[in-house]
């Protein structure tokens, strides 16, 4: 990488040297990955900190989850989210949630969000001591977002 501070501000960026021979700047604006030729999809998750449901020793159910993505404002300067996946996780210990999410293994639910803003509550109904969750797109022409991500739990018994 490399700063170039060039005469006219409008020329003056961060370059980066790729393996392919390229130079290449950041973009803002840009929903793929320029790969010379063509253009890939980004592929992008977050994985949120693993959540106990209780206290130690009891699981909890999780009973309603909300999202909010970015954007909604009419005068905002960057765009609106696009679609985004979001899978849950559920187990005994963080350890095993953790490992699933890794190894990519079955969520307990999965679906897709889309549009900007706060989304209508979702009832999952999952019960366990831990949860995990899991936030993707790996779509063409896409980017994404998020504000907050909300839940309520109840206690459901010993572990």
């Amino acid at each position: 990488m490399l700063y170039y501070d060039a005469n006219d501000p409008a020329y003056s960026d961060l370059i980066y040297g790729c393996k392919d021979g390229y130079l290449r700047k950041f973009s803002n604006t840009a929903k793929d990955d320029d790969i010379g030729v063509t253009d890939e999809a980004i592929s992008s998750y977050v994985t949120y900190p693993i959540t106990p449901l209780s206290e130690p020793d009891v699981k909890g159910k999780l009973t309603e989850i909300v999202f909010e993505l970015v954007g909604g404002s009419a005068d905002g300067e960057f765009t609106d989210s696009d679609g985004v996946t979001y899978s849950l996780y559920k187990g005994d210990d963080a350890e095993t949630v953790l490992e699933d999410i890794i190894d990519g293994a079955a969520p307990f639910k999965t679906a897709e969000l889309t549009g900007s803003g706060r989304k209508n509550k979702i009832r999952p109904r999952m019960r366990g001591a831990y949860c995990g969750i899991k936030l993707s797109n790996s779509n063409a022409s896409e980017s994404w977002g998020i504000n907050k991500v909300m839940f309520d739990t109840r206690r459901a018994g010993k572990v």
